[in-house]
């Protein structure tokens, strides 16, 4: 059978292919809760295809791509959001944090703040290897604050984002 030749992650999306094949070959292959690995492989493949949706590392779910704003907006989940995961806005409720920290990048200090998390750096380069229609834009990370906080002294932060071929 051509499931004995492929691993669980790819196993699952052929079941997904089809409800006959998925009848044939079943859901015992499909990943559990406890099996995060798998879980975040299989979302992960089947949100390449989907360009409104992107595999979120920190609680391995699909969430809207349209619930990311820009990392200078505090919640920018909508009010009362169906999810409270902190990679949209969210606060974390007893859940444990995955082995990806949020946010990778901040800067505070001065009258806004800045929060580059793990879903923006994903749907910034799923936009880059897939195309336009899937991700968001490079301008929408960047960042510019200027503080005259006295006479004497003027602070500018500013946060330019491009991707680098290796």
């Amino acid at each position: 059978m051509i499931t004995d030749h492929l691993d669980r992650a790819d196993t699952v999306c052929f079941t997904l292919s089809s409800r006959k094949l998925l009848g044939n070959i079943g859901t015992a292959s499909w990943p559990q809760r406890k099996d995060r690995g798998l879980r975040i492989s299989v979302l992960s493949r089947v949100a390449k295809d989907q360009p409104s949706v992107f595999c979120c590392h920190y609680c391995s779910k699909l969430h809207p791509t349209s619930l990311v704003g820009r990392p200078t907006e505090d919640g920018y989940a909508a009010p009362g959001a169906w999810d409270k995961c902190p990679e949209i806005g969210g606060t974390s409720d007893k859940r444990v944090c995955g082995k990806i920290l949020s946010p990778v990048f901040e800067v505070c200090g001065l009258g806004d703040s800045y929060r580059f998390r793990m879903c923006h750096l994903m749907l910034a380069m799923k936009r880059h290897y897939l195309g336009p229609q899937h991700g968001i834009p490079l301008d929408m990370l960047s960042y510019t604050e200027v503080a005259a906080s006295d006479v004497m002294f003027t602070t500018l932060v500013s946060v330019g984002a491009r991707i680098c071929p290796l």
